[in-house]
């Protein structure tokens, strides 16, 4: 018994025609989303705002921890934590290295507030972390009274 010759061609054919556009389609919209959020200056925003973040939370703990009122620096493009004002005398991380960093994709208002012995701040500040190069923005936001830090994309 033989196959008749339009089974066996249609068997090798392979992706139609629709198949392969309508991957192509969906593989254009994945890209136009996607690839905006992975270009350097956006990944590095979100890094230094996620450092900043941290290094706030760590400030407050290490308040606590220590009895003792820490300093949190923000500057145009930068943060640093230290016990004096200014962040003159910086604080340790736990990988015993300063923490003060910088980066030039971010643009920040530049503010210095402090966490007391009981890790409270005296107002309410709200930090805008802008990255021009994406448009993104950033909030990250120290609680009255508690000094709670959270971020607000």
């Amino acid at each position: 018994m033989t196959i008749p010759p339009y089974k066996s061609a249609r068997s090798r054919a392979g992706f139609t025609l629709i198949e392969l556009v309508l991957v192509i389609v969906l593989l254009g919209i994945l890209s136009a989303v996607i690839a905006p959020n992975l270009t350097r200056a956006g990944v590095d925003g979100r890094n230094f705002v996620d450092r900043s973040f941290n290094s706030m939370r760590y400030a407050q703990k290490l308040a606590i921890a220590q009895r003792r009122t820490t300093f949190v620096c923000i500057g145009a493009d930068s943060l640093a934590v230290g016990f004096a004002s200014g962040c003159a005398a910086p604080a340790s991380d736990p990988g015993g290295g300063t923490i003060n960093f910088s980066n030039t994709a971010v643009s920040m208002t530049p503010l210095e507030f402090s966490f007391d012995a009981q890790g409270q701040v005296a107002a309410q500040h709200d930090i805008v972390v802008s990255v021009p190069d994406t448009g993104d923005s950033y909030t990250l936001r120290v609680e009255e009274n508690t000094g709670y830090v959270h971020a607000q994309p």
